[in-house]
């Protein structure tokens, strides 16, 4: 992954987590690790969650062939029951980001946002300009910054509460995902 420099990726990190749990009332766990590949593909994966923009050969095969110039991907792995077991995010090591409205870069924090939404195990929304839209731009496409996909929309809370409740329920919260993210300088 290419950085602007001064682009600080654990709060940008921490703040995408920190949106869906103002949605879901679910608390991210993130701490950092040596583990730079993501999981192989296959009915189960390493049991460790992974976010990962390491240019290694394992996690460059996740950008197949129309996928190369996607900035990043999320791989799920499910349990026997059919829940979600382990998710790797995976950032393309050949795009650039930023997390300031760098012309050209993607926006970091659209980005995990996005795929923190893979990560719940949210689909793809056919609305533009929400969350989990499948496209996304490059800062400047109209001389704008594409910080939009930082906030949830409607849809967006919806299919998080859907899957996960709201904060504001009358129940406590008895989620807890917790992950791993490797520190790449």
């Amino acid at each position: 992954m290419k950085l602007r420099p001064g682009t600080d990726v654990m709060s940008v990190v921490r703040r995408s987590a920190d949106t869906w749990s103002a949605a879901t009332g679910l608390e991210f766990v993130i701490v950092s690790t040596d583990i730079e590949n993501v999981s192989r593909s296959g009915p189960a994966g390493d049991g460790i969650n992974l976010i990962t923009a390491a240019p290694t050969d394992a996690n460059s095969r996740v950008f197949a062939s129309g996928t190369e110039d996607a900035p990043a991907t999320t791989r799920l792995f499910y349990g026997r029951q059919g829940y979600i077991s382990e998710a790797d995010i995976v950032l393309n090591s050949t795009q650039q980001f930023s997390d300031d409205g760098t012309f050209g870069t993607f926006d970091l924090e659209s980005i995990m946002t996005h795929e923190i939404g893979h990560l719940l195990g949210l689909e793809h929304s056919p609305i533009s300009g929400t969350v989990m839209y499948p496209q996304h731009a490059k800062n400047g496409l109209f001389a704008e910054p594409t910080f939009w996909g930082r906030n949830l929309f409607a849809s967006d809370l919806s299919a998080a509460r859907t899957a996960y409740g709201s904060p504001d329920a009358d129940v406590e919260c008895c989620f807890r995902i917790e992950g791993n993210l490797p520190l790449i300088g």
